[in-house]
């Protein structure tokens, strides 16, 4: 394929996904992993050591978080640049399948297909449109480079290759963990090269091997285990099935949903679809493995896909009720793909009818993916369409009330998490937001109502007694809310919103130190102008001029219309010995309020 072809190619891929360029943010996974994350507020070695200590979400991606950091940097939360870099990372993906499948050796009529299969199919809207979903074309990104330079040390022998190809797959490890693949993709390629297995041919593995064995102890560590998993035989039936899904999915991409529903059982067992599953994944793995005394190119296809995919069906315990999802396939994909390119090229010679075939299935997915990714618009877009395919999603109602009510619509928000109740009455979470609703009515009885009930529900409910903390704060009962903000506490160490009232508390009390400690713990999970003026503010009365400057200064970036922050931070300055600065301070809050005195008379001190 040409060079202006495969420019061709990748233009129209990047044009195919400019939807997801309108697309917002969406109260699924971006609020933890961007929006309300704090570890991308700033690039200081402080905030990048603590990127890569973190495993924020039960999932280790630094490499991730670092990259929504630098956009940060640059644009703040404006979606549009966050959009705009998955899409360009999609379309290096596709250049890399091109490069790696071409160094391979297969035909050029396969690696077309192959291409453009993996760049325009509907399946890969999910990842690309999502802006949390950041790690898997991170992950594939590194994961292709490494393969294909894995493919160079083979051809040439230099070990420049070996440490490059050792050194992407740390980078793919550090965007997320289902990388352990990695090494044995290394094999698959070997079996496809007819590589003898030599003492060398293990002996390079064992870094490899090694490097995953850390992955799923990091994995294990962050706690991406599901406490209620299903027993042996259920985990083989729910992964069977999830196979045959996505292979069912990849010829017959209709009714793609962004959450599939977790199977019922009947009469304490599940579906006879679950049941079956493995019986047909059986069958199909034994052809494959029989098709090798024919041709390596099914078993290659078929190897690549279990291989990859295996992390993300319910072979093994993880976290939450995912069986399915269309961002799981992003690269397993592949191996399917090659498989239809590989028949394309072998029924080449009736062009005509191939043809045509061709340039039709091309329009009908670009049309699909392009729909696709408009899914992802805004959260009514995104949990009306789960709606749309599965109407009992409690998910569904549950996050459109949320978005209701961040918007100031209580109504429709109290409908929808009546709604998610009516499907699932035992979700604490649902609970405690149909309470945040009834408050924001000035219901408050009702709401404490709520917040009981999501105790009774789960009476290890940080976020219940929080609430109940509130309620009572604000009837002025400020011992049973000090006591229930305690308990929150004790349940989640870390809850901000605790911390912050305990530290008004201290503060009132003038406890200082204990209002520092409780508010630099907050500051740990989320920054906010107020956070950073209080601690400015406890900072100078220890007499700590430069940290209440620095926490000042903070606070006045991100509210800087503040007049409060202003005249503070002017004093600090000032207090620090630097009048000059301050003085700069109160001359450009004066600008603002020009009538106001007291800033007047600082500036007159001043001269």
């Amino acid at each position: 394929m040409s060079t202006g072809v495969t420019l061709i190619l990748l233009l129209f891929v990047f044009a195919l996904y400019s939807p997801a360029f309108q697309n917002g943010f969406v109260n699924w996974d971006d609020g933890s992993a961007l929006v309300d994350n704090p570890e991308v507020r700033t690039l200081s070695v402080e905030n990048i050591h603590a990127i890569f200590s973190s495993t924020r979400g039960s999932l280790y991606k630094p490499l991730v978080t670092l990259s929504y950091a630098l956009e940060y940097q640059a644009v703040g939360l404006k979606p549009f640049l966050y959009h705009l870099t998955n899409v360009l990372l999609h379309v290096v993906n596709t250049w890399l399948v091109f490069l790696l499948f071409r160094a391979l050796g297969f035909g050029a009529a396969s690696v077309v297909v192959t291409v453009l299969l993996f760049g325009i199919h509907p399946m890969q809207a999910e990842t690309v449109a999502w802006i949390s979903q950041r790690k898997n074309l991170l992950f594939a990104l590194f994961y292709l480079t490494g393969l294909r330079s894995y493919v160079a040390y083979l051809d040439d022998g230099r070990k420049r290759w070996y440490f490059l190809t050792f050194l992407f797959f740390i980078c793919s490890g550090l965007s997320k963990a289902v990388a352990v693949t990695f090494p044995i993709a290394l094999c698959l390629i070997d079996d496809w090269r007819g590589r003898l297995r030599t003492k060398e041919f293990y002996a390079e593995k064992i870094p490899f091997f090694l490097v995953a064995a850390l992955l799923v102890g990091v994995g294990i560590r962050a706690g991406a285990v599901r406490d209620n998993a299903p027993n042996v035989l259920e985990n083989v039936q729910i992964a069977s099935y999830a196979l045959l899904f996505y292979f069912g999915k990849i010829f017959y991409p209709i009714a793609l949903s962004p959450l599939y529903p977790y199977p019922e059982k009947i009469q304490g067992a599940l579906p006879w679809a679950y049941v079956l599953s493995p019986w047909v994944v059986t069958v199909g793995i034994a052809l494959a493995i029989y098709s090798r005394r024919f041709t390596k190119k099914i078993f290659f296809g078929v190897a690549w896909f279990l291989v990859l995919i295996v992390p993300n069906i319910q072979l093994l315990p993880s976290i939450g009720e995912v069986i399915v999802a269309d961002r799981y396939v992003y690269l397993p994909s592949l191996g399917i793909f090659f498989l239809l390119g590989e028949t394309f090229r072998r029924g080449w010679r009736r062009k005509r009818i191939f043809g045509a075939a061709a340039l039709v299935g091309l329009a009908v997915l670009s049309a699909f993916t392009w729909k696709q990714c408009q899914v992802w618009k805004t959260n009514a877009t995104l949990w009306n369409h789960v709606l749309l395919n599965n109407a009992r999603s409690e998910t569904a109602y549950f996050n459109l009330g949320n978005a209701s009510l961040e918007k100031g619509d209580v109504e429709p928000a109290l409908i929808f998490f009546k709604k998610a109740l009516e499907i699932k009455p035992k979700d604490s979470d649902v609970w405690l937001n149909l309470g945040n609703a009834y408050d924001l009515q000035g219901k408050s009885d009702e709401a404490l109502r709520a917040y009981r009930q999501a105790l009774l529900v789960n009476p290890k409910s940080a976020s219940a007694y929080q609430n109940i903390g509130v309620y009572y704060e604000k009837k002025g009962n400020r011992v049973k809310a000090v006591e229930a903000y305690h308990h929150a506490l004790e349940l989640d160490p870390n809850l901000w919103e605790a911390h912050m009232a305990l530290a008004e508390f201290d503060i009132s009390k003038r406890n200082w130190a204990e209002a520092l400690n409780h508010l630099e713990t907050a500051k740990k999970r989320r920054t906010t102008a107020e956070l950073h003026s209080r601690l400015g503010m406890l900072y100078g009365l220890a007499g700590h001029h430069k940290l209440a400057v620095y926490e000042l200064s903070l606070a006045l970036k991100q509210d800087p219309q503040s007049l409060t922050i202003s005249k503070n931070l002017g004093v600090a300055l000032i207090l620090s010995g630097d009048k000059n600065k301050a003085k700069q301070v109160f001359k450009k809050a004066i600008q603002s309020n020009p009538g106001d005195a007291e800033l007047s008379e600082w500036l007159k001190k001043m001269g």
